[in-house]
């Protein structure tokens, strides 16, 4: 019993030894912790500062959710901080932030990243972060692999406007507005073989098509292109999770972004996210904003998988594919377009009234801003000053 003891204590004090450091009120290089998690009363998060960052200067913000599923204890943060995502990170000059994913429920175990409200969670991680470093709000990629991708993808659409770009791997998502992504860029990686069977202890193991399989990237890649939404679509021939080329390549992408305030195209929709559990309201992104909202049903994206769910052969996994198609739900959406001239373009669903904030990059602010928002009719109205905002200086209300 002595002897077990004795070992217990080693191995604690071995456990102790390979935590990292909490992280003090100001980042230091290297690796540290916290807790609770920004935004919630539970869970830790865990920063990544690359060893040649200047942190007098200014850095990017790269925020990373892990993956995972049923499991309620803490990720090691050495699971993703090592390989080719620490060899990339060392290269960068991005600071990481990676929380841990909420506690599971009874249900959607694998679905811990899309409960509700946790994307309050992320923006709470956005201000910590840059409490305790120099960041670039408009240098934040936004990014998940496999649990941490399905949440990418929900939480992405619901926050896209305050990020510079977004990182969709190994993930899955169920119905969504891919259009919500107008004007933040997207790079998704994905591997062929996710789902491909292969032999342990005897028995053939293949990873669920349901999960994350790669006709989520293939669907999303195809909507993304028909709505015109700026993106990478880089599939591999390798398995789940991150590879490293993929990896190098992302990087390379996300050094290049920025955050487009003024993006000419905007689009608004509610619910908002990629279903399971839950999606969210939301009223407002960038520039446009839903004030009066009626009752009544929009048309959403909803992926639907063809073949074997569990693929024995490789004849099985061959057949694995998808079908589009659309599904109604109560809700808004706002579709509009900055055309130039002073001239703005506004398709609404369910919407009675909204706001447009402007900035001398959108229209000249001195002379009178058109809006054609079809059956709603042409306005032509005066922008009013707005005080108070980062971004912009005026609006109008429709």
């Amino acid at each position: 019993m002595r002897h077990f003891t004795f070992i217990l204590l080693i191995l604690s004090c071995l456990a102790i030894a390979e935590e990292p450091p909490r992280a003090a009120a100001r980042l230091t290089h290297g690796l540290s912790w916290d807790t609770p998690a920004p935004g919630r009363t539970e869970g830790r998060i865990y920063y990544y500062v690359p060893p040649h960052l200047d942190l007098s200067k200014t850095n990017g913000l790269f925020i990373f959710l892990h993956g995972g599923s049923s499991s309620s204890k803490e990720t090691a943060p050495q699971t993703y901080i090592s390989g080719g995502l620490k060899r990339e990170l060392d290269k960068s000059d991005f600071i990481l932030a990676m929380p841990s994913a909420p506690p599971p429920l009874k249900i959607h175990t694998g679905h811990r990243w899309n409960y509700e409200n946790t994307y309050k969670s992320i923006l709470a991680t956005i201000d910590e972060t840059a409490r305790k470093a120099n960041i670039d709000r408009d240098r934040i990629i936004f990014g998940g692999v496999s649990m941490g991708g399905y949440g990418a993808y929900h939480m992405s659409e619901i926050i896209a406007d305050r990020l510079a770009g977004i990182w969709l791997c190994a993930g899955a998502w169920s119905i969504t507005d891919f259009s919500t992504l107008n004007g933040t860029p997207v790079f998704i990686t994905h591997g062929r073989r996710d789902t491909f069977p292969s032999i342990k202890d005897g028995k053939i193991k293949s990873r669920k098509n349901s999960w994350t399989g790669v006709s989520f990237a293939r669907a999303a890649d195809k909507l993304m292109t028909q709505y015109g939404i700026d993106h990478v679509y880089d599939e591999t021939d390798g398995g789940h999770g991150m590879l490293d080329d993929a990896t190098a390549r992302f990087f390379e992408w996300a050094a290049k972004q920025r955050r487009q305030p003024y993006a000419k195209h905007v689009v608004v929709v509610s619910p908002c996210g990629t279903k399971h559990p839950v999606m969210e309201t939301v009223t407002k992104s960038r520039w446009l904003e839903a004030i009066k909202i009626e009752q009544g049903s929009i048309q959403l994206d909803r992926i639907h998988l063809k073949g074997p769910n569990v693929a024995k052969t490789e004849a099985d996994w061959r057949s694995q594919s998808f079908e589009l198609e659309k599904v109604e739900m109560q809700g808004f959406r706002l579709d509009a377009i900055n055309e130039g001239d002073n001239t703005f373009r506004v398709k609404a669903e369910h919407v009675r009234s909204f706001r447009i904030l402007l900035s001398s990059q959108m229209a000249d602010l001195s002379k009178p801003i058109k809006i054609d928002a079809g059956p709603l009719g042409v306005k032509i109205l005066k922008p009013q000053p707005l005080k108070g905002h980062p971004d912009y200086t005026a609006q109008i209300i429709f």
